[in-house]
């Protein structure tokens, strides 16, 4: 009995001193292992946002932070001292568990700047392609007040929606109300005028070729497309007149219209010619003569393996993504954006010239 509790005793000896040489241990590496991730945090996330910061400084908050936010955001700082911008790190719910992603804010251009994923349990493959840069590089430069939605403005990874949607909502929830509780105005979003399909009407089916008054004395000052755009669809000699734009070769004869049309895309409004042969019911080709999407994903929008599918496309055609327009990779919104873009044309002329569906 007495070896016994002589057992016990040094067990219990045991346990207290083991506990007090952990608990020590850890109060001495606790603070190391933190600095350590924190540095880490520092190089591989927000370094990868905002690469020419020499200095990352803790700001307080006037405000509540967003649900999604860990505290405390950061100013990136160049190695005068001066701001770059924001950076945080945001918690989005992914397919396997929590999706940390650290989140870079432009606070006086209220436009994101970058986002670095820096943890998380997606699937290898599908989901874990989030850390792509072709995923990520589509965020820079969103305006905080945009939707951040997959399908909408944001373009997700095939069979990875919600790990996809992670992302976007870690950005989407949080950017805007970071920018609130630093005490920074944040603009409405800016909407894109379209144009008024009434200032390019006519009353005339038949485009008459003896009327050649430029497009501002047609329209009561609107710009008309240019003429090198036109001449790259239809070839050299045209001739423009309005509205609608008829376009004639060097003898004078009729080869069809000209419809400017937009419609938005992933970061902002494209701008595209279309051309049309309203006597055969086609559409002879199409350009697109402004954009501003994603180097390398949206902007191939402009290629001739996505404008020459319009080629020859009957006017009743669906003009719909999906359907019987083929799609750019990984970029289905400024895909959407030139096909709306060209339905809007023909519907024009359509009404115009009277052609039904």
């Amino acid at each position: 009995m007495r070896n016994a509790w002589r057992m016990i005793l040094v067990l219990g000896l045991v346990s207290v001193a083991s506990g007090m040489i952990l608990a020590g241990f850890y109060g001495w590496m606790g603070p190391r292992i933190e600095a350590q991730q924190l540095r880490e945090q520092f190089e591989v996330g927000f370094k990868q946002i905002f690469p020419e910061a020499a200095d990352f400084k803790a700001v307080t908050p006037v405000e509540p932070l967003p649900e999604r936010v860990e505290e405390p955001v950061y100013q990136a700082l160049d190695s005068s001292g001066n701001v770059l911008g924001l950076v945080y790190n945001a918690i989005g719910d992914g397919y396997g568990g929590p999706v940390k992603v650290a989140v870079g804010v432009d606070p006086d251009q209220g436009q994101i700047v970058g986002l670095a994923v820096l943890s998380h349990t997606e699937t290898a493959g599908l989901g874990s392609r989030i850390e792509e840069p072709s995923f990520r590089d589509q965020f820079a430069g969103k305006p905080v007040t945009d939707p951040f939605e997959v399908g909408r403005d944001v373009d997700g990874i095939t069979a990875a929606t919600v790990s996809s949607q992670a992302v976007s909502r870690a950005v989407g929830e949080t950017a805007r109300g970071v920018l609130e509780a630093l005490g920074y105005s944040v603009p409405d979003g800016a909407t894109h005028a379209t144009p008024d399909a009434e200032t390019h009407a006519t009353t005339s089916a038949t485009p008459d070729a003896t009327s050649h008054a430029t497009p501002a004395e047609k329209a009561g000052g609107a710009a008309g497309p240019s003429v090198e755009p036109v001449q790259a669809l239809f070839g050299a000699g045209v001739d423009l007149g309005l509205p609608l734009w008829p376009v004639w070769d060097e003898v004078g004869a009729f080869q069809g219209v000209v419809v400017e049309s937009s419609a938005d895309g992933f970061k902002g409004p494209i701008r595209v010619l279309v051309a049309i042969d309203p006597v055969a019911g086609r559409v002879q080709g199409i350009q697109v003569v402004e954009q501003n999407e994603t180097k390398g994903l949206g902007d191939k929008v402009t290629l001739p393996e996505f404008t020459d599918q319009f080629v020859g496309m009957p006017l009743d055609a669906a003009f719909q993504v999906g359907v019987d327009v083929d799609a750019v990779t990984r970029a289905t919104v400024s895909s959407k954006a030139v096909t709306e873009a060209v339905a809007q044309a023909v519907e024009h002329v359509k009404a115009i010239v009277g052609q039904g569906r």
